[in-house]
């Protein structure tokens, strides 16, 4: 959320796809080598091995807050290191705090919380976690029960799916940027068919990896083509909320991930209620694949009804023309109020 808040600030408008997906797809390298990194770790004699995956982890952890505390700051003003030109330009592209343009920078909990569009992001959030989180938790043990890999050669194919989503990621967040600046179609189009096809293939890629039964390379293909769809989400529901409020970036996301952790614990029990009792059978591991594919495609569907681009009245700051100062826009009754949950946003 915090980071969320951050990027609503630091981000021009034509940028929000290319850059939300390339800060954000840093998880997804952490896909990639923390399975085949902990891999070889657990077959180390030094500590037993697998306590060594936990102290690296938690290191690189440690790491990573000092960097983002030196070097991370709120607003293009106060970093220290910042040219004069790219300040210029930010205030030009960037919505300004709200407290910088002299108003009430109060959550309008009401508008958000009565605004079909944060409710789309919200399920389209969760759906395409339940997939997140399952891919995460349950394909080593599908690589190692059904498919017979060594645990050296599990933790390196478990990481291929995801480096297919990061180049995914950020090829489609750049070229949905280009689009976007030509005009070749609404950004709300462009947000619900990167939605569409980031759920509904990738569930169409697991039935097939279901189907593939026990010829490892065919299922291992499928799941690396349907995670190199999956990377069209990070263009859609993943930045929405930059596109409809960008003041509150960091509320809607918070109010969304909390939501949407739940598949965490939610994905691996329901696979392991359905494999326990046979985890090298092909026709359960079958039967979690389409879970997994019926999920995603009621996540797309779903954002397709009630997702948009277009920014809320009170989620932004505008320019006063009479006044010449900036105001925040909150819905008032002289101002058209998009966050009717019987409101689309997109006229």
């Amino acid at each position: 959320p915090a980071f969320n808040a951050m990027m609503g600030l630091w981000v021009p408008d034509e940028e929000k796809s290319s850059f939300s997906a390339l800060a954000t797809s840093g998880g997804m390298l952490g896909n990639i080598v923390t399975p085949a990194v902990v891999g070889a770790l657990c077959s180390a004699s030094f500590l037993d091995g697998w306590p060594l995956g936990f102290y690296l982890t938690g290191a690189l952890a440690v790491l990573w807050y000092f960097g983002w505390y030196f070097l991370a700051y709120s607003s293009p003003k106060e970093h220290p290191r910042i040219c004069p030109e790219e300040v210029r330009h930010l205030e030009k592209t960037v919505p300004r705090p709200a407290a910088a343009a002299g108003v009430s920078p109060t959550i309008p909990w009401a508008k958000i919380l009565t605004c079909r569009h944060v409710y789309g992001i919200v399920i389209a959030h969760t759906c395409v976690n339940y997939t997140t989180y399952g891919i995460m938790s349950v394909l080593p043990q599908y690589l190692a029960d059904v498919q017979n890999f060594d645990i050296s050669s599990n933790g390196f194919l478990s990481g291929l799916p995801w480096l297919c989503c990061f180049v995914s990621i950020n090829v489609v967040a750049n070229l949905t940027d280009l689009l976007k600046r030509r005009g070749t179609c609404s950004i709300t189009a462009l947000r619900k068919a990167n939605q569409l096809i980031g759920t509904v293939l990738p569930g169409a890629c697991l039935v097939l990896a279901g189907y593939a039964g026990c010829n490892a390379a065919l299922a291992v293909s499928f799941i690396m083509l349907g995670m190199t769809f999956f990377g069209f989400n990070w263009s859609a529901y993943n930045c929405n909320a930059l596109d409809i409020a960008p003041l509150h970036a960091g509320v809607i996301f918070a109010i969304s991930n909390t939501v949407a952790t739940v598949p965490g614990f939610v994905a691996p029990a329901v696979v392991d209620s359905i494999t326990s009792s046979d985890p090298h059978s092909v026709e359960k591991w079958r039967v979690v694949f389409y879970i997994f594919a019926v999920v995603g495609a009621f996540g797309g569907v779903v954002y397709a009804i009630l997702g948009s681009a277009e920014p809320q009245p009170w989620g932004v700051v505008s320019q006063s023309p009479l006044e010449g100062e900036s105001r925040l826009l909150i819905g008032s009754d002289e101002e058209e109020d998009d966050s009717s949950p019987i409101n689309d946003g997109d006229g």
